[in-house]
């Protein structure tokens, strides 16, 4: 009945016509995000200062809302219904172990985002029967892994080692008190 293919995506079965619709629609969505991204952020984290400074927030919410659904239907065909969360989730939380600012965060999603779809697809085309979605999940992934262990600030070595010197340093106190 073809719910494989609405649930898992079919990247390969896309035209031409298809890219030149969802790259068009893709274009004016980051164009929009580039234009309000001062309002959407701030209606995002501090929606009683945004309504204070007469920001119209239920308007932009709805834009932002609005922009995630079109965003998702772009997605849907090429990855499918069930990758699409970790589509728009992984990326954001990759990033996020590298900076704290969030333009530069937003950035490097994109960026996260757009290496996944050029390598995941590559892998797909190397492979006979290897559909696209889920080796871009699968390369977004592992990014993501790999963010979470060696971030210099969050990662979980950094960490260790931050933990480590600490105790070192609090043992090498500790001994200089004795004496």
């Amino acid at each position: 009945s073809g719910l494989d293919k609405f649930l898992f995506g079919k990247a390969a079965a896309m035209v031409g016509a298809d890219l030149w619709v969802f790259g068009g629609l893709s274009v004016v969505l980051i164009g929009v995000v580039i234009l309000f991204f001062k309002e959407f952020t701030l209606v995002s984290f501090d929606v009683n200062f945004a309504e204070s400074i007469g920001l119209p927030v239920r308007v932009i919410e709805i834009a932002l809302a609005s922009i995630t659904v079109l965003a998702v239907a772009v997605g849907i065909q090429a990855v499918g219904v069930v990758l699409m969360a970790a589509m728009l989730i992984t990326p954001a939380a990759a990033a996020r172990y590298w900076t704290d600012k969030l333009p530069k965060m937003v950035s490097l999603a994109a960026v996260f985002g757009a290496v996944s779809g050029i390598f995941g697809a590559f892998i797909s085309y190397q492979g006979s029967s290897m559909p696209t979605g889920p080796w871009i999940v699968v390369v977004l992934s592992s990014m993501a892994i790999f963010s979470m262990l060696v971030a210099p600030k969050r990662g979980v070595l950094s960490r260790y080692l931050a933990v480590r010197n600490n105790n070192l340093k609090i043992l090498e106190e500790n001994v200089l008190k004795v004496f």
